[in-house]
């Protein structure tokens, strides 16, 4: 028996049809963790070890950012024009939405922002920022005749600072095209698409009027992050995001104005009687142009009042199980937890450490499910439900069982996406079928933000299809989502280990940011994590079990006031090395190599299984900032200024 998953690119009217292949996933294949940790080396000294510098197979994934045709840094702006006439005769001002039909950014539009005269061959520009099709956004977004995407970016000048926006373009006059009728909305697809015009059904438009004529419609921003204070000329990627428009959005003289509560509340299962109770109403947006021709308005109204009153979230508003309660300006609230592919427990860890409830963590691996169970279990503190099933059980299972969550975590096996896997194994199309199960999960759980940690080598594997397909799965159910390579050292954690993570957020969900580095070198920060650092903390009486090593020509000692070399993998690692020099760490020293708490239980009897354990699971440390990061966003989407967290 499978579970099939396709990925439908486009709908049957656009003008690009691309067709994915089906991947079936059987669930009586097992998935087990098995090593695909990268060994990231660090730039090592005589007795320090650079935790900041990108080791040579990091590098690759950090594409250069492409510029596009004209920008504010490379041509001179002189003054500023009330309004010109186009090559086509168009009275072109500011917020119009214009085509451009040559150049480098040819194919796609421009939002008008203001005209200023230029010098040499191009006299006058035309200044604004640029949407483009999303047929053109790498296969990250369902490909929709008519459907746009805003072109963002902005530098990162220094760590902690608001970054600065350089999404303004200049376009010459004489590449300026037609006008076009453009709508910016935060609502779901087809609302205010061509789809809904009579014309549509009546069939009296062809494709091809529609895709030069129709109305352009615009739900997603492509924010790309580059990182400015690096001393190469060019500027490299640090981070991505495609984000939903949200409510109240301005952007170059196009305005969404509709109250966002419809889509939080959706999704969040909120009953209709509910919120009708709320003062909600089931009326239509109410589209009403501006004095622009191109612009649009749009708000809700209510029926009695004119206005969306503002919800406040009660009770019964969360899924989560746990209590909330108000008490004058301080709410207190327990966040839910689900963890699929949990592994060991180390992100379940930094989610306990960061204050979240958990509700259950899924592993297919009964040796990860027992060490589950002994930390997290109903005999523990926690009293988490502890799931050993494959991923396509867990999705199509009994649905009485309530496993939405507030946050979710997914770790998928990773093994086959890393530089480092060379040999074909016997689960590598399972483990690869995992990963195009998120929509199926999203529908399981719901959850408000979800979390996923790859290897950073999926990038570029198979030029880079399987990490597209992860972010397309996420963007069509609608979630925003914004993805960064990690350095875990940044973060507490005592080795330079890269990884991929991925942040999203359901929709009318705010997307929250990636936490700042806590450790480096800046004064402000706390020193890099040292071996001894981590090994300070070994308990006095430890199982047996945990105290296994393996015997080393004997070498030169060195100094454990340092990082560790190389990061830790499933069978320890080249620098599995005792600074002794005599031995290897013993399994608790790796484990708190991986920052888990001294006194995390593992399953397992073998030096073989339990450094499997600890080699494949996320750092605590990192894990922890996190969750605590999220679940501060979440409290001030909910409303909480002085809000708690308690255990």
């Amino acid at each position: 028996m499978a579970i099939e998953t396709f990925i439908d690119l486009e709908d049957s009217s656009d003008e690009e049809s691309i067709k994915t292949s089906a991947v079936s996933v059987k669930h009586d294949v097992e998935l087990e963790a098995t090593s695909d940790e990268e060994s990231v080396k660090a730039v090592v000294s005589s007795n320090s070890i650079d935790l900041t510098e990108d080791d040579n197979n990091d590098v690759e994934f950090l594409r250069i950012a492409s510029p596009t045709s004209l920008t504010d840094d490379r041509i001179v702006i002189g003054s500023q024009i009330e309004s010109v006439v186009s090559k086509l005769g168009i009275h072109l001002q500011p917020g119009m939405c214009v085509e451009i039909v040559s150049g480098e950014d040819a194919g796609d539009f421009l939002l008008v922002t203001e005209i200023r005269s230029g010098k040499g061959k191009h006299p006058i520009l035309v200044r604004g920022f640029l949407a483009r099709r999303t047929r053109r956004i790498n296969n990250m977004l369902a490909k929709r005749m008519n459907e746009l995407c805003l072109i963002e970016k902005k530098e990162i000048h220094h760590v902690g600072w608001e970054p600065v926006d350089k999404s303004l373009v200049a376009v010459p006059l004489d590449r300026i095209g037609p006008q076009r009728q453009f709508i910016l909305t935060h609502e779901d697809f087809p609302v205010h698409s061509f789809r809904e015009t009579p014309s549509f059904y009546n069939g009296d438009c062809t494709d091809k009027e529609i895709y030069d004529n129709g109305v352009l419609v615009c739900r997603w921003r492509h924010v790309v992050y580059t990182d400015a204070s690096c001393v190469s000329t060019k500027l490299e990627v640090k981070e991505e995001a495609l984000i939903r428009i949200s409510p109240g959005d301005c952007i170059a003289g196009f305005t969404s104005q509709r109250s966002g509560h419809d889509a939080r509340e959706s999704h969040r299962g909120t009953p209709n009687d509910e919120a009708d109770k709320q003062g909600h109403s089931d009326q239509e947006s109410i589209i009403t142009p501006t004095a622009l021709p191109s612009c649009v308005k749009r708000k809700k109204l209510d029926s009695s009042s004119g206005h969306c009153p503002k919800r406040s979230r009660t009770g019964a508003d969360s899924f989560s199980g746990g209590s909330y309660t108000s008490n004058n300006e301080t709410d207190i609230e327990h966040y839910t937890y689900g963890d699929i592919c949990a592994g060991a427990g180390g992100t379940a860890s930094g989610a306990a450490q960061a204050g979240l409830t958990m509700k259950f963590l899924l592993d297919h691996w009964q040796v990860a499910c027992d060490t589950l169970q002994s930390n997290f279990g109903p005999s523990s503190v926690y009293k988490a439900k502890i799931l050993n099933t494959d991923i396509f059980s867990f999705c199509i299972g009994p649905g009485s069982e309530d496993y939405r969550v507030d946050i979710l975590h997914i770790s998928f096996p990773c093994q086959t996406h890393s530089p480092a896997h060379t040999t074909k194994g016997k689960n590598d199309s399972a483990n690869t079928a995992c990963g195009y199960s998120v929509g199926p999960i999203l529908e399981k759980c719901s959850p408000r933000v979800v979390t996923l940690e790859q290897t950073s080598g999926i990038i570029t594997h198979r030029e880079g299809w399987h990490f597209r397909a992860l972010i397309h799965q996420l963007t069509v159910a609608g979630y925003s989502v914004r993805w960064q390579i990690i350095n875990m050292a940044e973060y507490g954690g005592p080795q330079a280990r890269k990884r991929l993570i991925i942040i999203a957020s359901a929709p009318g969900e705010t997307l929250p940011r990636f936490p700042f580095p806590t450790h480096g070198k800046a004064r402000r920060l706390k020193p890099f994590t040292t071996i001894q650092d981590c090994l300070s903390l070994a308990p006095l009486n430890d199982d047996n079990d945990m105290l296994q090593f393996t015997a080393k020509p004997l070498s030169r000692a060195y100094n454990a006031n340092t990082a560790l070399s190389q990061a830790i993998t499933c069978d320890g690692g080249a620098g599995d090395k005792h600074p002794s020099g005599g031995r290897s760490f013993n399994l608790r020293e790796l484990a708190l190599l991986q920052t888990f708490p001294p006194e995390h239980k593992f399953a397992g009897r073998t030096k073989t299984t339990i450094r499997k354990l600890i080699g494949n699971a996320v750092p605590c440390c990192f894990a922890t900032t996190l969750f605590a990061s999220i679940a501060k966003a979440l409290r001030l989407a909910d409303g909480g200024r002085d809000v708690v967290v308690v255990d």
